[in-house]
């Protein structure tokens, strides 16, 4: 496979011990144990930075910047699973470097360009999204070329969501996506 930047994750499936991990071009299932590679299912696109998550039993997971792709794939199988474990694809334009979390049923996501994302995670469907900051480049500064201020991964007491856009400020929203507050006042200088 090709180049990623994924933190792997492990959950169980059937009782037993299951890694995941997106690289480029690939979502695959290991045995931890092991290593054994178990099975496969083709992801096109390199530079895939978000971690998979495991919502109700299926592995919900985005492609790098060729062919931006958010799946839904079940586990299990052996080998190239493409063909019989895709549950969805959602081809959306939802190119994200934090990754999501989830609180069921919905998967929370941040996108590059100061988005706020709430999905449907048993379909893929987008439920809502929020423009939660816009940058304005002449009094926020630019983050590294190759990332951008939406690289923190959202968090959730199970009752509401938090996101940080870096020095573009913090804000939290309940999950129907309506805002309960937004500050910039937690600014910071990027290094």
């Amino acid at each position: 496979s090709r180049l990623a930047h994924v933190t792997p994750v492990v959950v169980q499936v059937d009782g037993k011990d299951l890694m995941l991990s997106n690289a480029g071009d690939a979502i695959q299932g290991f045995d931890p144990a092991t290593g054994e590679r178990l099975w496969s299912v083709f992801s096109q696109g390199e530079g895939v930075v978000p971690s998979p998550v495991f919502a109700d039993g299926l592995i919900l997971s985005w492609s790098g910047f060729e062919a931006p792709t958010m799946r839904g794939v079940r586990p299990g199988g052996s080998g190239d699973v493409t063909k019989s474990h895709l549950a969805w694809e959602a081809k959306k334009e939802l190119r994200i470097i934090s990754s999501a979390v989830y609180v069921k049923p919905y998967l929370y996501a941040v996108a590059e360009n100061g988005i706020l994302w709430c999905l449907d995670a048993a379909t893929g469907k987008p439920l809502w999204d929020k423009e939660v900051f816009v940058e304005n480049k002449s009094t926020v500064p630019q983050p590294h070329k190759k990332n951008s201020h939406a690289s923190p991964t959202p968090v959730s007491d199970g009752e509401k969501v938090w996101v940080h856009f870096g020095h573009m400020g913090t804000a939290c929203f309940d999950f129907a996506g309506n805002e309960l507050w937004k500050t910039q006042e937690h600014k910071y200088i990027p290094m």
